[in-house]
Parts: C-alpha cells; sequence; structure tokens
C-alpha cells in the first residue's frame, strides 16, 4: 500500500466513513449528474472523464460526491520543480489548479501544505488540507505521491469538497450548538448529561460523508467532557441542530480534525 493511500485511510477512518468498494475500477467512468446529490453539470464530469482517460491507472475510485476518492498507476503528470520545494503551511493553489478537473473543483476551495516528506529513498509524500473560504473542510485532505527526481506522480488520494452554492453563514449560533449537545444527552438518558463540560473554542466546518450520496452541511464542531472524564466531540448542523456525528475525542482525532 502506497503512504498516501495509507495516510488516506488513516483520515477516513477517522471522519467514520469506509471505502467505497463498489465505485472502484480500473477505467474512468463519465457519472451522471442525477445520481449525484448535489448538481454537477455535465460538462464539468464531461473533462473529469477525458482527464482521467488520459492516465494509464490501476485504480480509480470515486467519492460519492463526485470527486475522485482515490487514483494509483502512471498519471503521465510530472509535478513542477515549484510544487516539490512545498513546505508547511504553504498555499496549494498550483497543485488545485492541476487537478481542478478530477476533484470537480469549482474556483472557491483552497489547498494548505500539510505536509511534504519522504517515503523512501526517491518518492515523496505531499499532504494538503483543505478549505473553503476560510471554513475548514473537516477530514478534508488531498495527498500525492510522486518520484522525488522526476516529479511523476503515481497516486493521489482525497477526501475532497467541492463549493456547490454552500452555505458559509450558520443559522444557528456557537453557544446554541453547545447547548443542544447536553440537550441531546439528556434525551438519549447518557448518565451525568446535565454536567457536560464544553471546552471552548467550537468552530465551524464543512462535514461530508464520502460514501454516502447526501448533501454536505455546515457543521459546529463541539468538544466536550463527559462526567467521568470521557471527551468527545459533536458535529452540529449550523441550520437545523441535529447531531451529524459524535464520537470520542483523544489527541489523533484532534489532530485529524482540525487539519487546517
Amino acid at each position: 500500500m502506497g503512504t498516501h493511500k495509507a495516510l488516506f485511510l488513516f483520515f477516513l477512518l477517522a471522519s467514520g466513513a469506509g471505502w467505497a468498494g463498489e465505485q472502484t475500477g480500473s477505467a474512468p467512468r463519465l457519472l451522471r449528474s442525477e445520481d449525484l446529490p448535489t448538481e454537477v453539470k455535465p460538462e464539468e464530469l464531461q473533462r473529469q472523464y477525458d482527464a482521467l482517460a488520459t492516465m494509464s491507472l490501476r485504480t480509480i475510485e470515486y467519492s460519492s460526491q463526485g470527486p475522485i476518492q482515490d487514483i494509483d498507476g502512471d498519471t503521465g503528470v510530472d509535478l513542477p520543480c515549484r510544487a516539490r520545494v512545498l513546505k508547511k503551511g504553504d498555499s496549494g493553489a498550483d497543485i488545485l489548479q492541476m487537478y481542478k478537473d478530477i476533484l470537480l473543483a469549482t474556483g472557491n476551495e483552497s489547498l494548505e501544505v500539510r505536509d511534504n516528506n519522504f517515503v523512501d529513498a526517491t518518492t515523496r509524500n505531499l499532504t494538503f488540507s483543505q478549505s473553503i473560504r476560510g471554513i475548514p473542510v473537516l477530514f478534508g485532505v488531498v495527498s500525492i505521491e510522486y518520484d522525488d527526481v522526476t516529479g511523476r506522480v503515481s497516486g493521489l488520494a482525497a477526501i475532497f469538497l467541492p463549493d456547490r452554492n454552500l452555505p458559509s453563514s450558520p443559522k444557528l449560533s456557537a453557544l446554541q450548538a453547545e447547548q443542544i449537545v447536553p440537550q441531546s444527552l439528556e434525551m438519549a438518558k447518557v448518565a451525568g448529561a446535565k454536567e457536560v463540560e464544553i471546552t471552548e473554542g467550537t468552530y465551524l466546518g464543512y462535514f461530508v460523508n464520502t460514501t454516502e450520496p447526501t448533501p454536505p452541511s455546515l457543521a459546529w464542531v463541539v468538544h466536550v467532557t463527559l462526567n467521568g472524564g470521557d471527551r468527545e466531540e459533536f458535529l452540529v448542523d449550523a441550520a437545523t441542530g441535529a447531531i451529524l456525528r459524535r464520537a470520542p475525542l483523544d489527541e489523533n482525532l484532534t489532530e485529524v480534525t482540525r487539519v487546517w
């Protein structure tokens, strides 16, 4: 397994999603807008297909949202020298421009370098986190594996969310989202729900399940400490107040969530 895929699996599992194995193959497919949770123009899907058709790939996997989730093989793409020396915190605008067609990017998305390190003596892994108009995409990641000598890209894995009329302003405040968490725990009859301690730093992020054909959501990320010391993370829909995700929180998951 390539390092880009190992890293991608780490993000995928941390996000609570699994592999969409039924969408895996070695030949590109022309996706249909009506099969996607958010409308995509046919010409954009055609450009994605055409770009993939130029590559000699062993694996092609699509996200339920439409963007490429994983490709392995001879991509025919060589990273320019300036991209190979990117360091943590640098903009990934050039890389996003190179892969905008297969990721179905619209132009409002941004990538920022998270890491650029050696896999072995000749192979490097370049990893980016994603945001949209300054709002982080939770678990959003683009990971590229390439030859350090030639720059040839041999794999790309991504949890990438295109911006198709995504909301940027919440209908609920951070305080309202924080109040919903203990209420939901009390309704679930969780012991000590009234003694929940809300950790400072609630923030907005986009949440998407890449393996389920459901639209993405703008969510408040709320960290809490339960009675007894267990720490958990709640994603609260910033429009409806619905709990989108509840998961144990530890240092690794905290780091994964806040990839921005």
